[in-house]
C-alpha cells in the first residue's frame, strides 16, 4: 500500500459524493468518496491525512500525449524493477519518494520499460483512500 502524508485543502461535495483534494508532495491528489464516509470522519480544510492507495491501483503510462480523465498522474524515474512470470513491481522516484506500482508483466515488456525511464503513474480518484491522522 502507497502512503503519503498530506493536508486536505478543499472538499467539494454533489448528491451524495464528495470529491476531496489534498495537497501532498507539492501537488494536488484527488480523492472521491461518499459524503457520508467523509462526513463520518469530520474531514475538513487543513486536516492532515494519509493519501493511500493500492500498488495494483496504479497504472504507468510512457510517452503519454494528450489528455485523458484520470486526476491523479505521478511523473517521476523508475528507480527499480521487480519482474515474475506474471506481474512487475515499478518503483518510481516522485518528487524524492518512493511509489510503488505493480502491473501485468506483459503490459512491462510491451511498453519496454527499464530503469532510468521517465513514466507517468496514473491513479483513480475513487481509487484514493484517505486515512486521518491526529493533529
Amino acid at each position: 500500500m502507497n502512503k503519503i502524508e498530506g493536508k486536505i485543502s478543499a472538499i467539494e461535495s454533489d448528491e451524495g459524493i464528495s470529491l476531496i483534494t489534498i495537497q501532498a508532495l507539492g501537488i494536488p491528489i484527488s480523492s472521491m468518496m461518499v459524503e457520508a464516509t467523509h462526513t463520518s470522519f469530520s474531514l475538513k480544510p487543513e486536516d492532515p491525512v494519509i493519501v493511500a492507495f493500492k500498488e495494483t491501483a496504479m497504472s504507468i503510462g510512457k510517452s503519454i500525449s494528450g489528455g485523458f480523465s484520470i486526476r491523479n498522474c505521478f511523473d517521476g524515474e523508475i528507480i527499480k524493477i521487480e519482474k515474475s512470470k506474471l506481474l512487475t513491481k515499478i518503483i518510481l522516484d516522485f518528487n524524492q519518494t518512493s511509489i510503488v506500482s505493480v502491473i501485468t508483466t506483459g503490459s512491462a515488456d510491451r511498453l519496454q520499460l527499464k530503469v532510468g525511464d521517465q513514466v507517468t503513474g496514473l491513479v483513480k480518484a475513487t481509487d484514493i483512500i484517505l486515512i486521518k491522522t491526529p493533529g
